[in-house]
């Protein structure tokens, strides 16, 4: 959950998750939103990842940014960008959906 509830394990990281798809030896993700769903997910797995990031791979292509939200400033498109900086920087892959990843 986005902010966790004290005594309600359901709501806390599901560390033990993160642990069995680190078992494989690739774990795409990919989905809507680059800027929040995706972005605060991977966040997620990179905290707990407990073997090489490089097994994490971004699939850039698929996946884009929520649009702007008119009028409020937000700017979600660099929110994205920020996200798979980010992702290199902690050695994820970051790939597109018909390359070739090792």
């Amino acid at each position: 959950a986005e902010v966790p509830v004290p005594g309600d394990p359901a709501t806390h990281l599901n560390v033990k998750l993160i642990h069995e798809l680190a078992a494989y030896e690739k774990v795409f993700v990919c989905g809507e939103a680059k800027s929040h769903c995706v972005n605060y997910t991977m966040r997620d797995l990179i905290s707990a990842w407990p073997t090489d990031m490089s097994r994490l791979v971004l699939l850039e292509d698929c996946t884009s940014p929520v649009g702007d939200l008119e009028g409020t400033g937000t700017k979600n498109a660099d929110a994205a960008e920020e996200f798979v900086a980010y992702c290199w920087k902690k050695g994820v892959q970051v790939s597109l959906s018909t390359d070739d990843v090792e």
